[in-house]
């Protein structure tokens, strides 16, 4: 009998479906799916983008300027679209340029720029209080050849004005191109990143609008071909991120996304492990080097995706803090003892002050006292390769790192006739740093750098690893400063520490070649150091060595 339950119970599951699911045609379910595709999807002409271009001169008049900066070999015009409202001083504001360097055949990168220069024109708050803060530029469309010709990312000549052959029509040693008249839209893209000098450039790629519902992965802050080309700070790459999310759009963020670390030479027997992409000098990279523009780019299907993104990455720069407020593009050069940034209170003298230093920062040289020790700082920053060699003379130290001791430290920097050496003398003897000296890294000896001195001014930051510290003493050149903006110093807290922002007239930065800063500080917070064996172990340790005996 239990034989028979037994094989009647397998008949009953045996014979039921695995799982349990409504049958229904597929053909029904098709019938119900959207249909976008069926819809020509509109590409603008080159008679209407010229129109509009046209017509937007016009109509903001007020706020709005587009001039041609360039043709392609074919005499299609690129257009420079500024907006920006002219009743606030460009001193007071950021400047951001927004392009579309594969517009081109990922035609929706330009359709995004123009999506995006008519929010700009918006009443939204927003857009409103961009005009007021910032100085904003777009090329829609940089290849009007491969948009409004032949569906191609390459011009007349073939050179993708994105990617530039990988780097190899860019004479990269010199940061010019090999020749110019093939590439006449990356000419136009540099002479318009020199004139202003940008904080961030935003790139626009995307799909072709062959159809309507053509898709692509959104992507934020990285090319999937290019891991070089990416903002180096994260929190504005999660600002664009966090702000078209908010609106309902998703966006990969390349290799964290994938979860895999970037390529390397030595990673080549097993490169299947690592992000794809590879290093490559693009044509968006022409800025950072000259300008220390920071370039982001992004991956897109609809235009407002993209328009969104880039408000994320306005409201960013509107929303910062601190002395160097806006986006994070001042500092020219760091060493864990200090940094040295631009200087000036607005964003336009802090543009200049960048741009200036940043060119030249292959003469730039840090040292400061080593090991580095609590409650004191010491940070000796030099903007010219005559100021190191005064530095280091009579020390045989000559290459990229050396050290210089006290005695012919001081020796050097009293030849400087602007330092007071013996604030800095007395500051060395009380710390407790191995034989009294000076670690220094130099700057690239032999790059070409003028030899005129900095015009703009300049700021040094020191951090101090404490929330509120209590400023005993502080130097520059061995004077004592106050705390003020113009020739004092600036303190905020961020990111754990607290900054502390020397700041350098262009009056002073004119004649001073060599900056030595001394902080001495005390704090309420105590914190211990070392760590202590438990009790326990070391009875059982005196246990052992007793019963050794």
């Amino acid at each position: 009998m239990k034989r028979i339950i037994c094989f009647v119970l397998f008949a009953i599951i045996y014979t039921q479906p695995l799982f349990s699911y409504e049958s229904k045609s597929i053909d029904t379910a098709l019938a119900k799916m959207p249909k976008p595709w069926k819809t020509k999807v509109h590409r603008p002409n080159l008679e209407e983008y010229t129109e509009t271009m046209n017509y937007w001169a016009q109509k903001y008049a007020d706020i709005c300027t587009i001039e041609t900066v360039g043709k392609s070999n074919n005499d299609l015009p690129i257009y420079l679209v500024k907006i920006t409202d002219p009743k606030v001083s460009d001193d007071n504001k950021y400047c951001i340029i927004v392009t579309g360097f594969h517009a081109g055949a990922e035609r929706n990168g330009g359709t995004a720029n123009l999506a995006f220069i008519e929010w700009m024109f918006s009443d939204d708050p927003l857009a409103k209080r961009a005009r007021e803060t910032h100085i904003v530029l777009v090329m829609p469309i940089v290849n009007p050849y491969g948009f409004f010709v032949k569906e191609q990312s390459g011009n007349v000549n073939g050179i993708d004005v994105y990617s530039a052959g990988r780097g190899k029509v860019w004479d990269i040693a010199n940061i010019k191109l090999k020749d110019p008249n093939k590439a006449p839209e990356i000419v136009a893209v540099m002479n318009v990143m020199d004139k202003y000098a940008p904080a961030v450039q935003v790139d626009q790629h995307g799909i072709a609008l062959h159809y309507n519902g053509q898709l692509t992965v959104g992507a934020i802050g990285g090319a999937y071909s290019n891991f070089a080309l990416r903002p180096w700070d994260q929190n504005v790459n999660n600002a664009m991120f966090k702000s078209g999310q908010a609106a309902g759009y998703g966006y990969d963020r390349i290799e964290m996304t994938a979860q895999r670390l970037l390529y390397g030479d030595q990673f080549k027997p097993i490169d299947e492990y690592f992000w794809y992409g590879r290093p490559y000098f693009y044509t968006a990279m022409y800025s950072y080097v000259r300008n220390h523009t920071m370039p982001t780019t992004t991956e897109i299907c609809w235009e407002q995706s993209g328009v969104e993104a880039i408000k994320g990455l306005i409201k960013y720069g509107i929303d910062s803090k601190g002395p160097l407020a806006g986006y994070p593009v001042n500092v020219i050069k760091r060493s864990g003892m200090g940094e040295l940034c631009s200087g000036g209170q607005t964003p336009g003298v802090r543009r200049k002050s960048r741009v200036e230093l940043w060119r030249r920062q292959a003469a730039v040289a840090f040292g400061g006292l080593y090991p580095q020790t609590d409650f004191r700082e010491m940070f000796i920053c030099s903007t010219s390769f005559k100021g190191l060699e005064i530095l280091t003379k009579g020390t045989g130290e000559s290459g990229r790192w050396g050290k210089i001791y006290k005695e012919p430290l001081l020796k050097n920097l009293a030849e400087f006739d602007y330092i007071d050496v013996e604030p800095i003398k007395k500051f060395i003897e009380a710390g407790p740093e191995s034989q009294n000296r000076v670690l220094y890294e130099r700057g690239k000896v032999g790059a070409n750098i003028p030899a005129t001195p900095v015009e703009n001014g300049l700021s040094i930051v020191a951090r101090i690893p404490y929330p509120e510290p209590t400023i005993l003493d502080i130097r520059l050149n061995g004077k004592t400063i106050t705390e003020n903006p113009v020739d004092g110093y600036q303190r905020w807290y961020e990111d754990g520490y607290t900054k502390l922002r020397i700041n350098v007239t262009p009056e002073m930065a004119k004649r001073c070649e060599i900056y030595v800063i001394t902080i001495a500080y005390d704090t309420k917070t105590k914190r211990s150091y070392g760590w202590k064996t438990p009790p326990e172990v070391i009875e059982r340790l005196k246990a052992k060595s007793k019963s050794a005996n």
